[in-house]
């Protein structure tokens, strides 16, 4: 799609089919018995119709015979289908209303719900990379491998509070248990073993306690002298750590987002309520008597099953698509992919914090540690007639790793993204 002439968004070609919303409906088990049982019910108020019309062809075979004619014949007819029908069409239009307004605040209530888990993810993603790039920006000496460490412990616990926050969601990946994320967590190097003996106690603020240290590891930096004091936006950081708290915590509060049952339980009589009056009224208010042009085709009464079920998939399906939204991440179609947005996240964290090893090779930055600024080294221009390509060649800082078993990845996170960097002038 195109506004201005700017693509601002583009949905996958398979996703706009529309054959495909129909393979979505029947792929799921719920809503695919959803429509078996309304087509069951369909067919038994279909049955009720047949069984009507076989008494009025009785019935007319009977007064024909007996010799009874006019306003005497179809008695059936007369004092039992039309009077229910007209009774049923009343009831319909005097009650068909709130059904239908309840069941769709009921969806309005679910599709809300379940967007919230989406932005909360996202505002969680947002505010981790806010962070990454504070502390990348505000680094004092790339070159000292304490500095090194402090941006790796930095790392490690971003990565970890996504792991812990996200661990019911990634039960497969991590366990959805404390003590067997935290044991899953430290064998991926994102915490120690003296740092998840000290968490196992804390339950389920573990999560908390590691966004904690991260403040922690903030603070330290700056007395260290790891991060440029006086520019480290210090108020900013915090404000961001505790917003991305509360959005951690908003995630896991609309799992059991406050819905009142007595409100549920209304909704769901009303529509079973509705559902009965069209079952039991279809065959009466949709009864299409016998006549010589359709044969025996109204025996069948198709109409009468076709209006049933469409009227019972429609209220049925709602409530099944409110059970599926409830809970976004146990079906495959309406959920999204959290292994993604956190290794996405992870990626642009390795990146920012990571940012200042290269920078002085790579854009003429350097850092006057005494007074905590930065000043812009232009290289000496040189004169050419022609392109010239220029390769700058960046060593990795030296770094003393610490002695821990993480000891591969803190030289992974402490090493560069390649040999040399490559610019046309």
């Amino acid at each position: 799609m195109k506004i201005l002439g700017v693509k601002i968004l583009e949905v996958e070609s398979l996703y706009n089919s529309h054959g495909l919303k129909y393979v979505i409906l029947l792929t799921s088990d719920k809503m695919r018995a959803t429509v078996l049982q309304a087509l069951g019910y369909a067919f038994v108020a279909s049955a009720v119709g047949s069984y009507l019309w076989l008494t009025d062809v009785h019935e007319a075979l009977r007064d024909s015979q007996w010799g009874v004619h006019g306003a005497a014949t179809r008695k059936t007819h007369r004092e039992l289908t039309m009077p229910l029908a007209k009774s049923i069409v009343e009831v319909a239009s005097e009650f068909k209303f709130f059904p239908t307004f309840a069941v769709f605040g009921l969806l309005g209530f679910f599709v809300k719900r379940w967007r919230n888990f989406i932005f909360c993810a996202w505002r969680v993603e947002g505010r981790l990379k806010d962070m990454a790039i504070m502390v990348g920006s505000s680094v004092a000496d790339p070159a000292n491998p304490k500095t090194v460490e402090q941006l790796y412990k930095v790392y490690r616990y971003m990565c970890a509070c996504m792991a812990l926050q996200y661990k019911v969601v990634l039960d497969g990946a991590i366990g959805a248990d404390g003590n067997t994320a935290l044991d899953s967590i430290e064998r991926l190097g994102l915490l120690t073993e003296a740092e998840v003996l000290v968490l196992r106690p804390c339950g389920s603020r573990a999560c908390d306690t590691v966004i904690t240290w991260i403040g922690l590891c903030a603070i330290d930096g700056c007395r260290d002298g790891h991060l440029l004091a006086p520019l480290f936006p210090r108020e900013m950081f915090f404000a961001e750590l505790t917003k991305m708290r509360a959005q951690m915590m908003f995630f896991h509060g609309n799992n059991v987002y406050p819905i009142s049952q007595h409100w549920l339980s209304l909704v769901t009589v009303a529509i079973d309520m509705w559902s009965l009056v069209l079952i039991v009224g279809a065959p009466f208010r949709l009864f299409c008597p016998p006549s010589m042009r359709l044969g025996l085709l109204a025996a069948l009464q198709p109409w009468t099953s076709v209006a049933t079920f469409f009227n019972l998939l429609f209220f049925w399906g709602t409530l099944t698509l409110c059970q599926q939204l409830q809970r976004p991440f146990e079906n495959d179609c309406d959920t999204f992919n959290i292994d993604a947005l956190i290794a996405g996240t992870e990626e642009t964290i390795f990146a920012s914090l990571r940012a200042s090893f290269n920078t002085g090779a790579a854009c003429g930055l350097a850092i006057d540690h005494a007074t905590s600024k930065q000043t812009h080294v232009c290289p000496q221009a040189q004169p050419s007639n022609h392109r010239q390509r220029i390769r700058l060649q960046v060593e990795p800082p030296p770094h003393n790793p610490p002695a821990q078993d993480e000891q591969n990845h803190f030289e992974a996170f402490s090493g560069t993204y390649s040999a040399g960097y490559t610019a046309d002038l």
